[in-house]
């Protein structure tokens, strides 16, 4: 928490930009049945769950750093929009028992791989039937490319374990593609990013 909230703190302007995750953007507007509820993890200063929330879903975001949801509160308020941020940390976060959405995101979640584990393992139980969920993430391709990204493998994702870990979803979309970023101040150039979408069965 002290080194996000020292980043978000210090950064003078949003650290990932002000337009949503790239994937998010792209993939949204194409899902059926169209969601009508989100949960964004890991959303930072708001880039994401604020544009879902223009976009007229009814959004719930979770994020590890009181700094970042302030500013993304702040973020929410100049938009004009609500969006239900909670502090806590992913590591052992859990929804009331009964609550489920319609679409999670998760976008460029960096941590110890174990939480990350542990977030899209529980993804499936968090999930509405026919729900989808949208993973973007560095790719441990970059490690040894002069790339964008961490050079700690235990912070990077790799295609055939993000598969292992949605077992029991329907995988549309699991890439490991080379991007070029433009995301603030945090990520500029070219990027290996795994790209998921998958779908509770119903």
């Amino acid at each position: 928490m002290t080194k996000w909230n020292r980043k978000y703190g210090e950064a003078g302007t949003r650290l990932f930009g002000d337009a949503p995750n790239t994937l998010i953007a792209t993939q949204v507007p194409h899902l059926h049945p169209r969601p009508q509820t989100v949960l964004c993890l890991a959303d930072g200063d708001g880039r994401d769950g604020t544009w879902l929330a223009q976009q007229g879903f009814a959004v719930t975001a979770v994020d590890l750093s009181e700094v970042g949801t302030v500013q993304a509160r702040h973020h929410d308020q100049v938009a004009g929009v609500t969006v239900h941020r909670i502090i806590a940390d992913l590591a052992d976060w859990q929804p009331p028992r009964t609550q489920r959405w319609d679409l999670i995101t998760m976008s460029f979640l960096q941590c110890e791989s174990a939480v990350r584990q542990r977030v899209v393992q529980q993804v499936r139980h968090w999930l509405q039937p026919g729900g989808y969920c949208l993973i973007e993430g560095f790719s441990s391709q970059g490690l040894t490319a002069n790339t964008e990204g961490p050079k700690d493998s235990d912070l990077l994702y790799d295609r055939e374990t993000v598969q292992n870990w949605l077992e029991g979803l329907i995988i549309h979309l699991c890439e490991d593609a080379q991007v070029e970023l433009d995301q603030g101040i945090s990520h500029v150039g070219t990027g290996h990013v795994i790209r998921v979408c998958a779908q509770q069965p119903t």
